[in-house]
């Protein structure tokens, strides 16, 4: 695309827009209708209804925090749940989508029953490593980003990942990072 067809999109783009700001700031007052009278509309359409732009995207912010609580959900799970959302329109969206996070099994494969081979023929049996290291322990005091992804994942599965988000940006405050030595 040249300059002068990019300028003539462009153009054309905002006499568009003025266009139709014109069209709605510059229509006459309606007067009220007799009661009981219908409201005249163009061509039969519906009046379009205001929308509230800074409400929308509060509450597509609460949805967007309530599905990352909710990390096993798969997408066509979430998109599911939003349309249940759009079309049943809860005033409680973080309840609604727990409840419906409940529904829904983990994503993934599903889960394996363990098939217990022949033992092996001679040697050690595998077993025999002992078990594996605990982690170390976590408490109230140990920083988020000190933590193994174990004790990292049961937190948020207990705690909700948007409280995991809060703390470890709380906890990060004033912590410097050199990226490069100069």
């Amino acid at each position: 695309m040249t300059r002068a067809e990019f300028a003539a999109a462009q153009d054309s783009m905002f006499a568009n827009m003025r266009r139709m700001v014109e069209g709605i700031v510059s229509k006459p007052p309606k007067t009220p209708a007799a009661p009981g009278t219908p409201a005249p509309t163009e061509a039969g359409a519906a009046p379009a209804a205001p929308v509230d732009v800074s409400a929308a995207i509060r509450r597509e912010r609460e949805i967007s925090e309530a599905m990352g609580d909710h990390p096993h959900l798969g997408r066509e799970q979430r998109a599911m749940i939003r349309s249940l959302i759009d079309a049943e329109n809860p005033s409680d969206v973080q309840a609604f989508i727990a409840a419906k996070a409940k529904v829904f099994p983990a994503a993934g494969p599903p889960p394996t029953t363990p098939n217990p081979g022949a033992p092996p023929a001679g040697g050690r049996p595998v077993s025999d490593g002992g078990a594996p290291a605990s982690a170390p322990p976590v408490t109230e005091d140990t920083p988020l980003w000190k933590m193994d992804q174990i004790s990292r994942d049961r937190l948020i599965k207990e705690k909700g990942l948007t409280w995991f988000r809060a703390k470890l940006k709380e906890q990060a405050k004033g912590t410097r990072v050199q990226l490069r030595q100069r």
